[in-house]
């Protein structure tokens, strides 16, 4: 990952300095909107019941420099959170538990149905690396990759309300209630797709709309027992200043 982020670091520098245009500094804060989830609805949902949205705060500063007229790239730093929770009820969900009325047991493996809260709430250090088209002095339309690490990672479960069995021939064992905590499940690393405009407002006052779209698993398997793929998916709105 080191160097991942190291070859993109010399890779921006040599393109920064490619042409002698100033640099655009931007700081601003935006909200992400969105979730770490599956795409589609997995097959063991029986019932959503409910779903959670937290604050997911966004402070960073995009670098632009224009190569051309109408054409640049923009890079820099932001630090965001990624968070959300949900209340579904299961059927034959392949996890791994802990039976709270049991704590000295070993964490079963295997299929559990009944209701699971979960929580995710990661926060990552991110990198983007966009080409930039200046379509007019009020629209910068941009596109292209996030690199992120985890400083952060923090996914829970309460499960409760069923049973599990490690197999389909295995008697079912009950869960009244069990709380678990995948946090070490959680991969570092994330990439993915961002694409979005910034547009003026007011003097060197920007508002920006991008779309963050996960294309890495953010889930361990080995780690935590699941086989659902789950992804970053976020929209986020803020205010910029230009410099």
């Amino acid at each position: 990952m080191k160097k991942i982020f190291g070859i993109i670091a010399i890779a921006l520098a040599c393109t920064l300095s490619a042409s002698a245009q100033k640099i655009e500094i931007r700081p601003y804060w935006a909200s992400n909107w969105g979730a770490t989830t599956s795409f589609g609805t997995p097959a063991e949902t029986r019932e959503i019941k409910s779903s959670k949205m937290y604050y997911n705060y966004v402070f960073g500063v995009d670098l632009t420099k224009m190569i051309s007229e109408k054409w640049g790239v923009t890079t820099g730093l932001r630090y965001e959170r990624k968070a959300n929770g949900s209340s579904v009820v299961m059927k034959n969900y392949h996890t791994t538990i802990k039976l709270d009325d049991n704590p000295d047991t070993e964490p079963t493996e295997g299929y559990f149905t009944g209701t699971v809260d979960n929580k995710n709430d990661n926060r990552y250090i991110t990198m983007p690396l966009l080409a930039v088209y200046r379509a007019s002095d009020k629209w910068d339309v941009r596109g292209g990759l996030y690199f992120s690490y985890a400083v952060s990672r923090c996914y829970t479960s309460h499960a409760y309300d069923g049973k599990i069995r490690e197999t389909p021939l295995v008697p079912a064992t009950g869960v009244s209630s069990s709380h678990n905590d995948y946090s070490d499940g959680i991969n570092r690393f994330d990439m993915g797709l961002q694409v979005g405009v910034v547009h003026p407002i007011w003097k060197n006052l920007d508002v920006n709309m991008d779309l963050t779209w996960g294309l890495l698993n953010t889930l361990d398997a080995p780690e935590t027992g699941m086989t659902m793929n789950v992804y970053n998916l976020y929209f986020n709105v803020g205010l910029g200043w230009r410099f």
